[in-house]
């Protein structure tokens, strides 16, 4: 099959979100939704992230989304890195007002010890590899917490 182009169907109204948002990317990113599924693993398995992104302003170029386990300050245990949608749809041709949904998944590593593990996201320019700065409860950061992973011992 040859591809001849897109379609982008655009409502008349999107919806707004029923909640304050939870962080601010950057100039026009909000993350609306965030949920972590399973919260409490043993052993080798995947993580799920689901989220719901609203566009305040257009973003205007490609952005790469990261989820990253483990502490901020240092090495990611485990991490999953991409564009969001998986490429489908890209930050670029993001509008205005657009409410996205999106799944991440994260794959868990052989050999991490029982323990709880934040579990954070993000996005960054791939080609500079700077982060776009988030804003949460008044607070700037690099990455924003959606919340914990348990990993349970065998």
């Amino acid at each position: 099959p040859v591809e001849i182009g897109r379609v982008k169907a655009i409502p008349s109204q999107w919806p707004q979100p029923d909640q304050a948002p939870l962080a601010a990317f950057g100039e026009g990113i909000e993350l609306t939704a965030a949920s972590i599924t399973p919260t409490e693993a043993d052993g080798e398995t995947s993580i799920f992230v689901d989220v719901q992104w609203q566009v305040k302003s257009a973003p205007g170029k490609e952005l790469t989304t990261f989820v990253h386990l483990g502490e901020p300050a240092q090495a990611p245990l485990a991490q999953g890195d991409g564009p969001a949608l998986n490429g489908e749809y890209p930050t670029s041709l993001w509008a205005e007002g657009e409410v996205i949904d999106d799944v991440y998944v994260l794959a868990l590593p052989e050999g991490l010890p029982p323990g709880e593990y934040p579990l954070h996201i993000g996005f960054y320019d791939p080609k500079s590899g700077a982060r776009l700065p988030v804003v949460s409860e008044g607070q700037g950061h690099d990455s924003y917490l959606i919340g914990t992973v348990t990993l349970e011992g065998e």
